[in-house]
Order: structure tokens, then sequence, then C-alpha cells
């Protein structure tokens, strides 16, 4: 299958050493004031690579992915990316990858480590999931002791019931809610990110109603203790994957000299990409501020964990924003992602380093959740 947007963005192409893997592409800026490379391209990227060397002879899923970022990256060098196999056995691969960018000088400079850890799942390859499905037998239950998942914290419409967010926007410049040149402004922060996916506005979101801090009104969460407060919002990629089952083969982009990437991988490393968003600024906006207050707002590092073995990212996504905790000029954050049908798909969570505009600035303890009664007998 011929590859859509954003793979061909995170692709890679072999080199004399079959553990090393170079991008075809050059990584852009996104959601940053500085101009430097979005984190995704560089966890995309790398999870490719990665990708790239694992046994073909196992039905193998992802179940976690943990990365440091060790410095920018820029716009003006592809990634080079080392990979190390760190085990290989009838139930496991584990892969560790280094992504370097080539200086001016001609060295390499590192840019993000990352362990990809994967597991064999007979119960989710395409035949196992059909004949399950015929039977109305849940996959996840199958040899499983225990079977429960978290929800969102209160009910969210679905995608159908929502406008585009280009409606949406619309809407609320036509009801004096916004001004054009703050959806103007905010396009232009988050450009690529629209051009890659489709987005619906959830109208409880406190990022959505106060536009990522940009806008000081009350918002309907004002009166949550600050760790209650959430951010929603559904997503969907623009352009097609290779379905997740392998009916239609990888993704190929000849025209780059792209590798091929099975269709497990192009799903695991678009989730990869998109998690990378919003959660290193998101407490911003649930304290009412916005990135103008702080000098730096980057992801330190990251864990992405899987809570499904049938990853199929070209159905609708919402993703939920939890601020956790902040103190010592960095904070700790977490996203959930669920599809329509309310089940619980992955969790990222990232240490994030966030300083402030003002160096005299002294951050304000907000006040903690109540405690609740101790359970009895």
């Amino acid at each position: 299958m011929e590859a859509g947007r954003l793979l061909p963005l995170v692709g890679v192409k072999r080199t004399s050493d079959p553990w090393v893997w170079e991008g075809v592409s050059l990584p852009l800026g996104m959601g940053n004031l500085r101009p430097i490379a979005y984190g995704g391209f560089a966890i995309a990227t790398a999870v490719v690579a990665a990708g790239a060397t694992l046994p073909e002879d196992v039905h193998l899923v992802p179940y976690s992915l943990v990365g440091h970022f060790l410095s920018p990256a820029t716009l003006d060098s592809p990634f080079v990316c080392e990979v190390t196999s760190i085990r290989d056995t009838r139930q496991f691969s584990t892969r560790f990858v280094v992504v370097k960018q080539r200086t001016k000088t001609g060295t390499l400079r590192s840019v993000l480590s990352l362990t990809l850890d994967m597991i064999g799942s007979p119960s989710s390859t395409p035949q196992s999931l059909r004949e399950h499905g015929a039977k109305n037998i849940d996959p996840a239950s199958i040899a499983s002791v225990v079977r429960y998942e978290p929800r969102t914290p209160w009910k969210i419409e679905t995608p159908d019931q929502l406008p585009s967010l280009e409606q949406h926007l619309a809407q609320r410049i036509a009801a004096g809610e916004l001004d054009e040149s703050l959806v103007d402004a905010q396009k232009a922060f988050l450009g690529l990110w629209h051009e890659l996916f489709e987005m619906r506005a959830v109208p409880s979101s406190m990022m959505d109603q106060n536009m990522l801090g940009l806008l000081d009104v009350p918002t309907s969460q004002d009166a949550l203790p600050l760790q209650d407060r959430r951010s929603f919002d559904w997503m969907h990629i623009r352009a097609p994957l290779p379905p997740w089952d392998g009916s239609q083969g990888p993704a190929v982009c000849e025209a780059l000299g792209m590798h091929p990437i099975t269709p497990m991988v192009a799903h695991l490393a678009t989730l990869a990409f998109a998690m990378d968003g919003a959660i290193a600024f998101a407490p911003l906006s649930f304290v009412k501020q916005s990135l103008f207050d702080a000098q730096v707002a980057s992801t330190l590092e990251f864990a992405l964990r899987f809570h499904t073995d049938a990853l199929d990212v070209n159905q609708w996504l919402l993703r939920e924003i939890i601020p956790v905790h902040a103190g010592w000029q960095r904070h700790y954050g977490e996203a959930r992602v669920f599809d329509q049908a309310g089940h619980h798909l992955a969790t990222c969570t990232q240490q994030c380093v966030m300083r402030p505009s003002d160096p005299d600035a002294m951050a304000e303890m907000q006040a903690p959740r109540p405690y609740g009664r101790t359970p009895k007998l």
C-alpha cells in the first residue's frame, strides 16, 4: 500500500550497516516556540528503524516504549538510528535505539534513546480475531486471570456528535467568543498537526475552552481540584494507514527509497508520534496560563504502554490528558487513549521540564483533592 502523508516523514532507508538506518525526510517543527523538531518525529523514526529489524516468524505486538530526549533535534539534518538487539526469544523481542543527527562538522550528536519491547500474541493474529469475533469472545479475556479497564471521569460525546474543528472554531468566532487572530495563531503553532490529523473538540475540555491558556475566560472545570481537571480531544489520521491486519501489505514509498513499513509498525509509529503532543504544555492551560508564561516546556522522558494487542490507529481515538504533579521546574503528566467503544488502548506518561519566563516567578501550591472516606467493613 502506498504510504500516506505521515509515514514518509518518519520512514527510514538502509545503510551499509544492517543495524543503522537513516531517515528519508527532514524532521519538521511543531508545537514549540523554538525552531526545533517536534519530538514525535524522533520517536516515530526510532520505532520504524527498530521495527525494520524485528523477526518475521513470530506474531509480535508492542507492550512498552520508553525513551529519553537527550538534546533538541534540528530541522536541517535527517535522523540516523543506531539499533541494538537486546533480546530475541520465543516470546519477546527488545530493541534499543539511539537517534542521532549529523552536525555541521560531520560528527553525530545524540538526540533520543529509546527502548521498544514486543511480546508474542497468538490470540491477536487476524485469523484468531476473526474466529473469536464469530463466537462473540473478547480476545483480551482469553487466558487472562483478570480483565478490567478505566473509563473517563465523565461521559464524552462521540465524534459523530461533534462538528469538525473548523466548524467548531467558526461557531465560536461567530458567537464572539474568539478573535480570528487567536485562531490563526493556534493554527500556525499546530499547523502540521492539523495536516496529519482530523480533530474533534470536546466541549468539556479545558484546553479547548481557554484555547491552550491563551483565552482568559471562566471554564466549566474551574471549581475542580487541579488534579481532576482534564483535556479531551478526538483525533483521526487523515491519510489511512495500511490495515493493521496486514490485508493490504506494508506501507511503501519508492520515490524516497523508504524501507517498507509493516502495518503493525505503521500503527505503532503513528500513535507514538501523536502521543508526544500536548502533554508538555498542558499544565499551563489547567492553571489558566499559556506558553508565553514558560521559557521552556519540553519533554525529558516518556513511557508509552499499550493495553491492546490489536492496535488500530485508522479509527477515531479519544485522548485524555491528566495533570499529576508539578514542582522543582518539572511536571509529570499522563495521557490515556480510548477507542469509540470506550476501550483503553494506551497510556503515555511524561516527565517534562518547565521553566518560567519570569525568573523571579513563584508558583502557588494548588489545593489538593480532598480525602475521601476510608473504606470499612
